[in-house]
Parts: structure tokens; C-alpha cells; sequence
């Protein structure tokens, strides 16, 4: 019976559960070396759906966030040559 390659969120999935030195040698290696099961795999992939969701919706919030700065910026500049007059 030859065993099926491990994917990749098999793999990261068992490197969340890995505590290495800083030398990367590992101390505790994972306590269970049986396949992930499905259930786990989906969660990995809805995980990893959702952090990619909010790392985009980070990205708009500080596109807004430019924005605003850059109006301010402008309205300062713009009142202080109202004030000049």
C-alpha cells in the first residue's frame, strides 16, 4: 500500500503544530503522524480564504485612508491661501 503525497495544507497545517529552535531543529515534533482528515482541510482552506478577504479588505481601508489624508492635506493648503488674501 504506498502512502499519498502530503498537500500543502497538509504540510503547513503540521508546521503550525512544530516548535523549532533557532536553528530551525525541531523540539516537539507533532504528536499525531496519521493524514489530516477532511474536515481539517476544509477549515484550512476556509482559514486561509478568510485571511486573504481581510488582508484585501486591510488594503481598501488604507486606500480610504490615503485618500482622506490627501484631501486634508489639499483643504489645509487650500485655506491657507484663502487666508493670505
Amino acid at each position: 500500500m504506498s502512502r499519498r503525497q502530503k498537500t500543502q495544507d497538509e504540510l503547513d497545517l503540521e508546521r503550525m503544530h512544530t516548535v523549532e529552535d533557532e536553528a530551525g531543529n525541531v523540539l516537539s515534533p507533532p504528536k499525531r503522524k496519521d493524514t489530516v482528515s477532511d474536515d481539517a482541510l476544509i477549515y484550512i482552506s476556509q482559514i486561509k480564504e478568510l485571511q486573504e478577504k481581510y488582508e484585501q479588505k486591510v488594503l481598501e481601508a488604507q486606500e480610504i485612508e490615503m485618500a482622506i489624508l490627501g484631501y486634508s492635506s489639499m483643504l489645509e493648503t487650500e485655506m491657507r491661501g484663502k487666508k493670505g488674501h
